[in-house]
């Protein structure tokens, strides 16, 4: 028996048990439809380490526009007025990059930085031999510290540094190659402003951070500007945050702004994103909040959370797929056991039962998909492309495969049992069966 006779002999009996088949099609789609929805969870929250959909997830309340320095100043101010005005923007505040540790002046003039930690510029001192060599972290003090804030080392700079003399620049223009510093906590004894030079380099202390203090606002910004993750510059005792001072020179200013309640992040963004083209500007916005951190820890227990879900659940219902088609399968025992007694061979009567699941796990997965492709679809309106594109990348590629993967086991499995049971029977046992 060829295969396209196999098939149009399935799809016969399939249709004279359109009911049983029609409720088996479902229990499938139910099964595999509850399974792609966690896997699309999961891709949302892993995406949520590069702040997708938030609103879901609690939201993220700090943005920061920053402007380049060749926009003129006019411009930026109509434009910051009108996202003020926006419905999904809470708030907009000004801040000056050029405060971080830069100008002297009598009174820090950043509003979002605290002088507890953050304080003027001083006068160069002279501390000729005098060193801080404790930043130098043993290899496995760096290593227990990358492991505990997810940081790779790169993002670390150790340092054994002499503090020498030298002459405080007027600004980082007159001095390439200036680096802001910012302590830990064990620092205290270094004065805020110290100046020095180590080699060819020249630093600048630009703050001490008390123990478990982020950085200010605008520092996160440079920081992430240059390499160093926002959601995890929590300043430990003894490290040392390194912000090259050409990472801001070419930025004159950033706003700040929060998303109003009811608003998801790319709401907001994209809100944001469209009123600075509407003006004829470009500016990059970034994320500035002390709840990234917190997200990004219970993003992944989230995470783990919903991939154990998904493994019970998909589970049970893989179970409950296989327990149904057997019964569904045993309850034609006498029909398919007359087949072995005509003369089909097993072979072949295994065949007929994997197509007719094979076909009946098709229809689930199409099924399944369309309806979640149309949720993901609406959904994900206000969620830039390369997001979009991860999560249905993620679903629709790795969701897919294992979906084929565990659908192919149990067309094999709920064949596989009824075919063993059926050929250790008697003839005499399969005509007399009360099975119909």
């Amino acid at each position: 028996m060829s295969f396209f006779q196999q098939l149009y002999l399935t799809l016969a009996r399939m249709h004279k048990r359109r009911i049983s088949v029609a409720f088996n099609i479902v229990l499938c789609t139910a099964a595999i439809a509850v399974f792609w929805f966690t896997m699309y969870l999961d891709a949302t929250v892993n995406s949520g380490k590069k702040e997708i959909n938030a609103s879901i997830y609690g939201g993220m309340e700090n943005c920061g526009v920053i402007w380049p320095t060749d926009l003129g100043t006019d411009k930026v101010s109509d434009c910051i007025g009108e996202i003020s005005h926006l419905a999904e923007v809470k708030g907009v505040g000004s801040y000056n990059l050029s405060y971080i540790g830069v100008e002297k002046s009598d009174e820090i003039q950043n509003p979002a930085s605290d002088k507890n930690y953050l304080t003027d510029i001083l006068e160069i001192q002279n501390k000729k031999g005098k060193s801080f060599n404790d930043t130098a972290l043993d290899e496995a003090t760096l290593n227990s510290l990358c492991e505990s804030v997810f940081m790779p080392k790169s993002a670390f700079n150790m340092y054994e540094l002499t503090l020498t003399e030298g002459k405080k620049p007027d600004s980082f223009d007159e001095a390439p190659g200036t680096y802001l510093l910012y302590l830990g906590c064990n620092f205290k004894s270094i004065p805020v402003g110290a100046f020095f030079v180590n080699a060819n380099n020249k630093y600048v202390i630009a703050g001490i951070l008390k123990k478990g203090v982020r950085l200010p606002d605008t520092a996160a910004v440079l920081a992430n500007g240059n390499g160093i993750l926002m959601e995890y510059t929590t300043v430990m005792d003894n490290l040392v945050i390194e912000i090259p001072s050409d990472g801001h020179s070419g930025y004159n200013s950033v706003n700040m702004f929060a998303c109003a309640d009811g608003f998801s992040f790319y709401q907001t963004v994209s809100a944001v994103q469209n009123v600075i083209k509407k003006h004829g500007l470009s500016a990059d916005i970034t994320i500035v909040s002390e709840r990234i951190s917190r997200y990004a820890g219970s993003s992944k227990m989230l995470s783990d959370d919903l991939k154990t879900v998904s493994i019970l659940v998909t589970a049970l219902l893989c179970l409950s797929i296989v327990a149904f088609q057997i019964i569904d399968v045993m309850i034609r025992q006498k029909e398919l056991g007359i087949y072995l007694i005509s003369g089909v061979e097993r072979k072949v009567l295994f065949n007929l039962l994997v197509i007719e699941n094979v076909i009946k796990m098709v229809c689930g997965i199409l099924i399944s998909g369309i309806l979640l492709f149309a949720f993901i679809k609406i959904s994900f309106v206000n969620v830039d492309v390369s997001t979009y594109k991860y999560v249905k990348q993620q679903i629709f590629g790795m969701a897919l495969l294992q979906t084929l993967a565990f659908s192919l086991a149990i067309a094999v499995l709920t064949a596989l049992i009824p075919i063993y049971k059926l050929s250790r029977m008697s003839n005499i046992q399969i005509i007399n069966s009360t099975w119909k």
